[in-house]
C-alpha cells in the first residue's frame, strides 16, 4: 500500500466523470480545484461530480480549493509585442495595451512599492526587468532578461514590500461558496505571517466554516517566517513555482527540505508542488530528473506530491497519476532499509500526553512487528500524531465522520476507513477483521496495535494502547 498521497488538480483535461473515475483508480488522494479559473457553476459541478465518483469507487477522495489571492498580472498586449535586452519599458497606472515601451498592470497600486534596483518579474521569471527610475504614475524599468509578452502574463516582485491584505474580494466570496460546498481544505497564497493564518481563519469563521488551511509557501516573507506559519496553519504546500522567483533558484531545494522538515517534526501535513512531471503533460514518460525530483521529495518526507498542469491540461491525467504512484511506491521501499526514519523521528515534548501515547503505540508495533495500527478518531488527530512518528506499519483511521475520513487522505501513511456507527474498542477488530484479510493488510495471526481515546470518541490524552491479535 502506498503511503505518500497524491494530489491531483482538475481542468479542463480532468473533470468529466470517465476521467475522473480513471484518475482515483490510478492512485489520486486529493482533488484540488484552483479558483483561479472557472466560475462558482462550474466548480460546484465538478465537487458533486467528484463526490459522486469517489462514493462510487468507494475511495474518500478530499477536495482542496485553492484561493486565487492577490495575483499581479499585466493587462493585455498588443500581439507580436516583445521585450528587448537593455530596452526601457515604463509601467504605468492606467490601462493600456501594451508594447515594448509601456505596460499597465492589474494592480497600479502596488507601483510605488517598486524602488531603484528592485526586480520586476513577467511570466514566471522569462521575462525580467530592474527598475531605474521609481514613481508613483509610472516607473521606468531596464530590460534583463528579454522574450516575447503575453496577455495577462503574472508579475512578480521578489524585492518590494507589498503592505496588501492576503485576501481579496474575489477571496472572500470563493471562501464562502467553499464553506457552503463543504470542501476540505482551503489553500492559501500570499501568506507571509502566521498573522496572515489568523486573518484567513477568521473569515472562515466569520461564514460559519472550520475548514483547514493549507499554507502556500511561495513569499519571500514565508520563508522568513517559516516556523510560524508552519505552526498557525492546518497544513503547508511547497509552492515551488512562485518561490523559485521570490527567492534565488538555487536556494529552493534547501528551503523545501526545512520546510518539509519542521512540517514532520510538528506533525502537519506537508504537499510538494510544481513541475514535478510536467515533462508529462504531453509525453508518455517523465525525464529521468522528474522521477528522482519525485523520489527525493518523498525520501524528504513529504506527505503528498501534487500534479498540476499535467492532470489540469495535460494529455493524458490518469496515466501521469499511475506513473506518480509508481514512484512513489518504488521510493517508500527504501525509506525502511536504512535507520534514517527512526532518526528524523521527532523528540518527545514530555507534557504532551497525547503524543505520548500515539509514540508508544509506534515503538509497540515496532517491537513485536505488527501488521497495522489502528486508530479510531473523530477529528483525525490521533492518526497524524501516529505517523508523524513515520511508523513502517500502515495506519488505519476510523471514524464516523465522512469530512474526518476525506481529510485524513492527505496525511502520509495513513488508510482512512469508514465506520456507519461508533464500536466499543474491544468489537472494532472483529468488525474490520474481514476486510482486513481481503485486502491484504494483515494475516491470520499477525499482531495488530490500537491507539485510541477511551471512551471512543474521547482526546488521545485519555486514550490507551491496546495489542490485540488478527485470528
Amino acid at each position: 500500500m502506498r503511503r505518500t498521497k497524491i494530489v491531483c488538480t482538475l481542468g479542463p483535461a480532468s473533470r468529466r466523470t470517465s476521467m475522473l473515475r480513471a484518475m482515483i483508480r490510478a492512485g489520486m488522494n486529493v482533488a484540488r480545484i484552483n479558483f483561479s479559473h472557472g466560475t462558482h457553476a462550474e466548480h460546484r459541478a465538478t465537487i458533486h461530480r467528484i463526490r459522486k465518483v469517489s462514493a462510487e469507487e468507494n475511495a474518500p477522495i478530499a477536495i482542496l480549493a485553492d484561493l486565487a489571492g492577490p495575483k499581479f498580472r499585466l493587462e493585455t498586449v498588443q500581439k507580436g509585442a516583445a521585450l528587448r535586452e537593455g530596452g526601457l519599458v515604463r509601467l504605468v497606472n492606467r490601462s493600456i495595451v501594451g508594447t515594448d515601451k509601456q505596460l499597465s498592470v492589474n494592480r497600479p497600486d502596488l507601483l510605488p512599492a517598486l524602488l531603484k534596483g528592485h526586480r520586476v518579474m513577467i511570466w514566471d521569471g522569462k521575462l525580467q526587468m530592474e527598475v531605474i527610475e521609481p514613481g508613483h504614475e509610472e516607473v521606468t524599468c531596464r530590460v534583463i532578461a528579454g522574450g516575447p509578452l503575453k496577455d495577462r502574463a503574472g508579475v512578480n516582485m521578489p524585492d518590494s514590500v507589498l503592505d496588501i491584505p492576503p485576501l481579496t474580494q474575489k477571496d472572500l466570496k470563493d471562501i464562502a461558496f467553499g464553506v457552503k460546498e463543504n470542501v476540505d481544505f482551503f489553500g492559501f497564497s500570499f501568506v507571509r505571517s502566521a498573522a496572515d493564518i489568523v486573518y484567513c481563519q477568521n473569515e472562515i469563521r466569520a461564514r460559519k466554516g472550520q475548514t483547514p488551511i493549507i499554507a502556500k509557501m511561495e513569499m519571500r516573507e514565508a520563508v522568513k517566517n517559516l516556523e510560524e506559519i508552519i505552526d498557525a496553519a492546518d497544513g503547508v504546500m511547497v509552492a515551488r513555482g512562485d518561490l523559485g522567483i521570490e527567492i534565488p533558484l538555487e536556494n529552493v531545494p534547501r528551503v523545501q527540505k526545512q520546510i518539509i522538515a519542521y512540517s514532520n517534526q510538528q506533525g502537519k501535513p506537508v504537499i510538494t508542488a510544481t513541475e514535478m512531471l510536467l515533462s508529462m503533460v504531453t509525453a508518455a514518460r517523465p525525464t529521468r530528473a522528474e522521477a528522482g525530483d519525485v523520489a527525493n521529495a518523498i525520501l524528504d518526507g513529504t506527505d503528498a506530491v501534487m500534479l498540476s498542469e499535467e492532470t489540469a491540461v495535460g494529455e493524458h491525467p490518469d496515466a501521469v497519476t499511475r506513473m506518480m504512484a509508481r514512484i512513489a511506491h518504488v521510493a517508500e521501499e527504501s525509506i525502511f532499509e536504512t535507520s534514517q526514519v527512526r532518526l528524523r523521528r521527532p523528540r518527545l515534548e514530555s507534557h504532551d500526553l497525547g503524543r505520548s501515547i500515539a509514540h508508544s503505540a509506534v515503538l509497540l508495533a515496532d517491537q513485536l512487528d505488527a501488521a497495522v495500527i489502528i486508530a479510531p478518531t473523530d477529528s483525525g488527530d490521533t492518526p497524524r500524531r501516529i505517523v508523524r512518528h513515520r511508523p513502517e506499519q500502515l495506519v488505519l483511521a476510523l471514524s464516523t465522520s465522512d469530512q474526518a475520513v476525506r481529510r485524513l487522505n492527505l496525511s502520509w501513511g495513513v488508510i482512512p476507513w469508514k465506520l456507519a456507527h461508533r464500536l466499543p474498542p474491544e468489537k472494532i477488530l472483529e468488525h474490520v477483521r474481514a476486510r482486513l484479510l481481503e485486502e491484504e493488510l494483515a494475516a491470520e495471526g499477525h499482531y495488530a496495535v490500537m491507539c485510541a481515546g477511551y471512551p471512543f470518541g474521547a482526546d488521545v490524552s485519555r486514550g490507551r494502547v491496546i495489542l490485540t491479535e488478527v485470528i
